[in-house]
C-alpha cells in the first residue's frame, strides 16, 4: 500500500512550511495563502489552514528516508531541538518493525514524526509517507472497514494494529492511546488520504473525519 496523498489540517501554517521545507527540506510544490503541499518521495503531504472554531490538530506520521540521508537529517532536526528521546534517553533507536534506524521529532504544530531509513535501490533522498496514523473508536472494527485494503499484519492489541504492508501503513490507535515515545494521548482529526492498492473506491470509516480513497 503506498500512501500517494495526504492531506492535514494546522493552525501554524507558515511555520510548518518553514520546517518542512528548511529542516526536513522536503520540496514545496504548492504554496498558497491557506494551503501549501510538499513532495516526500512518492507521497504529496498537504497542509491546509484549519478555521479556528475547531480543536487544534495533533497528527502522527512518519516519513522513509534512505540510509545515507538519515544521519544528516537527524542532525538537523537536533539543532532545532525537537527531537523526542524513548525511556531510555536515547533519540536514535532501531525500529522493531522496519529494522532501520528511526528518530522521532515534534513539529511546530505539536504533531508527533518520525523519520525511518531504509536501505534504497535509488539515489532519492525521501522514499514517501511509511507510516500514517489513524485514531479510531475500535481498532478491530476500524481493521474491518479498510479490509478492502489488503494487509500482511494481524492486530496486535486491543488498541494498536499495524494496517498495510511493506510499501506503506495505517497505525491503527484507540483515541487516547498516548503515541510513542510520549505520553500524548491519540486524537481523531480530518485528514484526506489516497493510497495506491487495487481499484479505485472510496473507503468510509464510520464516525471519522476521514476520506481515504484508493
Amino acid at each position: 500500500m503506498m500512501i500517494r496523498k495526504i492531506l492535514l489540517q494546522t493552525r501554524r501554517l507558515e511555520e510548518l512550511k518553514h520546517f518542512y521545507t528548511a529542516v526536513l527540506q522536503f520540496p514545496l510544490r504548492e504554496d498558497k495563502a491557506d494551503i501549501f503541499s510538499v513532495e516526500v518521495g512518492a507521497t504529496q503531504l498537504t497542509f491546509q489552514k484549519q478555521k479556528e472554531s475547531d480543536s487544534a490538530p495533533f497528527y502522527h506520521f512518519a516519513f522513509g528516508i534512505s540510509e545515507k540521508g538519515f544521519d544528516p537529517c537527524y542532525q538537523r532536526l537536533k539543532a532545532q531541538g525537537c527531537t523526542l528521546m524513548n525511556q531510555k534517553g536515547r533519540e536514535v533507536e532501531i525500529s522493531y518493525m522496519w529494522k532501520g534506524k528511526q528518530v522521532y521529532f515534534e513539529d511546530p504544530e505539536g504533531n508527533i514524526g518520525e523519520v525511518l531509513a531504509f536501505a534504497a535501490d535509488s539515489d532519492a533522498l525521501w522514499l514517501s509517507v511509511q507510516e500514517m496514523g489513524l485514531p479510531v473508536e475500535n481498532v478491530k472494527d476500524a481493521a474491518k472497514q479498510l479490509s478492502a485494503i489488503p494487509t500482511e499484519y494481524t492486530q496486535e492489541s486491543e488498541s494498536f494494529s499495524f494496517y498495510g504492508d511493506q510499501q506503506g501503513v495505517f497505525v491503527l490507535v484507540k483515541k487516547s492511546r498516548p503515541w510513542y515515545p510520549t505520553d500524548r494521548p491519540a486524537t481523531i482529526h480530518p485528514m484526506e488520504i489516497e493510497v495506491d492498492s487495487g481499484p479505485g473506491s472510496l473507503i468510509d470509516l464510520p464516525h471519522h473525519p476521514y476520506r481515504i480513497s484508493r
